[in-house]
């Protein structure tokens, strides 16, 4: 089964709503990989500015190599030294998210 546009703009919600739940258990003190300045200043643009772009009709070609990737997935591999085995919820969405955008045929 192919991944579709309307698929893709559902987990994009998915992931700013559990931005949104990582925020608020940052501020009730809770230990978390992201930061809130991670989740504010790079995430959530991030997914917005791809909702945008679904609007628009301006997402990267599908088979053009290395134009659909998401900009967090290689900030949290190469500078954010997230610990990527922790079960939780957005370390678990985001990779997902990416390697489906990256594969996707819309």
């Amino acid at each position: 089964m192919d991944y579709s546009i309307e698929e893709f703009r559902q987990d994009i919600n998915e992931v700013i709503t559990a931005c949104h739940e990582e925020i608020e258990a940052i501020n009730r003190g809770e230990q978390r990989e992201a930061t809130v300045r991670q989740i504010e200043l790079y995430i959530i643009p991030e997914m917005e500015e791809l909702l945008n772009k679904i609007e628009l009709g301006t997402l990267p070609e599908p088979k053009k190599f290395g134009s659909r990737y998401l900009i967090a997935v290689q900030e949290i591999l190469k500078n954010w030294s997230w610990d990527i085995n922790k079960d939780e919820k957005l370390i678990n969405m985001l990779p997902i998210l990416s390697d489906k955008y990256r594969h996707s045929t819309f």
